[in-house]
């Protein structure tokens, strides 16, 4: 996604809310936490690659995987608030 920071702000507070792997009022869009790449999610789990940088992350609660790409998710799933570009 090629956006100004201004129009990012504006597509993080305003995307659609969804349901990721039974967790519902996800965001649909969200900021890579490693390179700040815009992500929108489509479809599938909540095991999210970056293609710009290749992080792998978790979409609902944003928590970074380790360097073997594991997620490490804390349980119940919390859904991480809506994010503000930097």
């Amino acid at each position: 996604m090629n956006t100004d920071v201004s129009e990012f702000s504006t597509i993080l507070q305003n995307c659609q809310k969804k349901t990721i792997s039974n967790v519902s009022n996800v965001p649909s869009v969200r900021s890579c936490p490693n390179c700040k790449e815009a992500i929108e999610h489509v479809d599938a789990c909540h095991n999210m690659g970056c293609v710009n940088c290749n992080r792998h992350f978790c979409f609902i609660c944003l928590e970074k995987a380790d360097d073997r790409g594991n997620l490490k998710c804390r349980q119940p799933h919390t859904v991480a608030p809506v994010q503000t570009p930097t």
